[in-house]
């Protein structure tokens, strides 16, 4: 079902209001549903694979200097809707496999027409994707550079091919193996602000409180940040070369065309999914990475739920200032939080997954968010795929949001910009 939600006022001014689905995205296998996951849900066997990415070029926004980026590419997979009888070695054998096979970065197709605003969306294809597919993608990325403003090309590579039963696809996502210092993140996002930003002023000055121990009150002063090639671009930085790289099963029933109803699985939402994990909702707070010792960009906005013996949840944004975050696996169990601030000083709060059972780069399976673990068949976020979590945390990272925000006199700038401090 449908309905119209209207979303809280920001910086007192329109209310912005969207169409969403109460749907859930991912799966638990436990839950006995038809769904998709993202990775192995077994603790014990946790999907993952980690391989050096291209040293690829960024150029700093302050001094127009060039920049040699060293990457790093995350592949996780999307699994079907019960356990695969796959091993991590399997796994990882299977992404090489398809990595020797379409070469490092491969000769592919831009089909996509261009940003109007500022944001590129770039979806480099090949000829394994079907005529409908490139046609769903085109919704996706109409969408997206609909939806933020920053003024990059963010490009994606994708492609089809045969996987084993019950694996859907597998997405990569670039981040930057050499992470900049927290304050020169800091000074990114504080100087990346647009007309809706608040919290970034607030965040911790010469270092960033972490908690890598959710059983232990000691504080690591973080000295660095991790992110996500894509959100690196969004906080200033013009960027070159591939953030992303998604394969899709070919013996998948895909619905490419949610408009008229959908019957398996909706390939637009699902795309929609992965382009948010490359575009930087990713999390360290994940088994593979043991010891946890850094943290990404979405980490910043993670604190422990319930304020425990050492008042952990912040309750307003000059607490959000020296609070520490919590960056562990599943520890305390179902206790992870993302807080962001509006700038009349509410309190967003949104559930995050701890790594178990679902991958800790999401929201929890309550919120009702793109960007949470659980889909099943039948199920669409179509046609406005993002939700006020999702576009929430999107814009604490980073990402310069214009939604649905009206222009009236048509200068260009945001009524809400002309209206508002």
């Amino acid at each position: 079902m449908l309905y119209d939600k209207s979303l809280p006022f920001r910086n007192g001014c329109l209310p912005f209001i969207h169409l969403i689905t109460v749907i859930l995205v991912g799966a638990v296998f436990a839950y006995g549903t038809s769904s998709f996951a993202e990775g192995k849900t077994d603790a014990e066997q946790p999907l993952y694979y980690i391989e050096p990415g291209p040293v690829q070029e960024a150029i700093d926004p302050d001094d127009g200097s060039v920049i040699q980026m060293p990457t790093d590419i995350l592949w996780r997979p999307i699994l079907g809707d019960h356990p695969v009888n796959m091993s991590l070695e399997e796994f990882q054998d299977l992404i090489r496999e398809r990595r020797a096979a379409k070469g490092f970065e491969p000769a592919t197709i831009d089909n996509q027409s261009g940003s109007q605003r500022g944001l590129n969306i770039i979806f480099n294809t090949d000829g394994s994707v079907p005529a409908a597919a490139l046609t769903a993608l085109d919704v996706v990325e109409a969408y997206l550079e609909a939806l933020f403003d920053d003024p990059i090309t963010v490009q994606i590579s994708i492609d089809f091919g045969s996987l084993p039963p019950g694996v859907l696809g597998a997405t990569g996502v670039y981040f930057t193996s050499s992470p900049p210092s927290w304050t020169t993140s800091r000074s990114d996002l504080i100087n990346d602000m647009d007309y809706d930003h608040f919290i970034q002023n607030h965040l911790p000055s010469s270092t960033l409180p972490v908690r890598y121990n959710g059983s232990s009150s000691t504080v690591t002063n973080e000295n660095r940040c991790y992110f996500a090639r894509a959100n690196y671009g969004a906080t200033g930085h013009t960027i070159s070369g591939l953030s992303g790289e998604i394969t899709f099963g070919t013996g998948i029933n895909w619905d490419y065309n949610p408009s008229n109803g959908v019957s398996g699985y909706c390939f637009q939402s699902v795309a929609a999914h992965e382009v948010g994990h490359a575009l930087g909702f990713i999390s360290r707070a994940e088994q593979w990475w043991d010891p946890t010792t850094d943290l990404f960009a979405l980490d910043i906005f993670r604190f422990q739920r319930t304020d425990g013996t050492g008042d952990y949840n912040p309750d307003t944004y000059t607490e959000f200032e020296t609070t520490p975050r919590l960056v562990d696996y599943n520890n305390p169990n179902d206790d992870h939080n993302s807080n962001t601030f509006y700038s009349d000083g509410t309190d967003v709060e949104y559930r995050m997954e701890d790594g178990y059972p679902n991958q800790a780069s999401h929201f929890r399976t309550s919120v009702y968010a793109i960007m949470d673990p659980i889909f099943g068949p039948g199920e669409t976020f179509y046609p406005d795929f993002y939700q006020t979590p999702d576009i929430d945390m999107f814009d604490a990272i980073g990402w310069d949001y214009w939604g649905e925000i009206p222009d009236a006199d048509g200068d260009g700038i945001p009524d809400n910009d002309d209206n508002c401090p």
